[in-house]
């Protein structure tokens, strides 16, 4: 869903509307927010919070933007101020991303970085959707694409090994970090 979104945000073949909400309901929201709470039931607390925090995330965006919720209907007189709740939403997810990836310093590169990226296109986005600039919005969904590139690389490092795939990759760690 990240990747999608990018690549709407950065306008990418000419594309400006997300026609995939129901996407971001059952694979960004419920997968992702399953994903989460079988992390509580291994005990891993940071892809528990993360992967919940996300799933929701991604439901509540999907929320926003369906006309069915009717959020954009109730700020039909008032556009300006629809604008300000999305930005104080997307600095709420500013905020909330800077933490985790602080908390990823020790993790590995590809973590490390897709969550940098991902605060860097909530940044964009925010400061975009404030000021109402397709350009600094254009570069969240640049920083989104970045941000995909390495989840999936993160990905493919914990899913292929020696024994799955002739080309398993490795994770490198941060410095500092425990073995991987």
């Amino acid at each position: 869903m990240c990747l999608t979104l990018g690549l709407v945000n950065a306008r990418v073949r000419g594309v400006t509307d997300l026609y995939l909400l129901d996407a971001s309901f059952i694979f960004g929201g419920a997968v992702v927010l399953l994903s989460g709470l079988l992390s509580f039931c291994v005990g891993d607390t940071f892809a528990m919070t993360v992967f919940g925090s996300f799933g929701g995330f991604w439901i509540s965006w999907g929320c926003l933007n369906l006309d069915q919720f009717g959020v954009a209907q109730a700020y039909a007189d008032n556009p300006e101020m629809l604008r300000n709740t999305e930005g104080f939403y997307l600095a709420g997810w500013f905020v909330f991303n800077l933490i985790v990836a602080v908390c990823a310093v020790k993790s590995t590169w590809g973590l490390f970085l897709l969550l940098v990226f991902l605060d860097l296109t909530f940044l964009m986005l925010c400061i975009g959707t404030f000021i109402s600039n397709t350009q600094v919005l254009m570069a969240g969904g640049y920083f989104g694409i970045l941000s995909s590139c390495c989840g999936f690389y993160s990905l493919y490092c914990a899913i292929a090994n020696k024994d799955s795939s002739y080309l398993p990759l490795v994770a490198y760690p941060m410095p500092g970090a425990s073995a991987v």
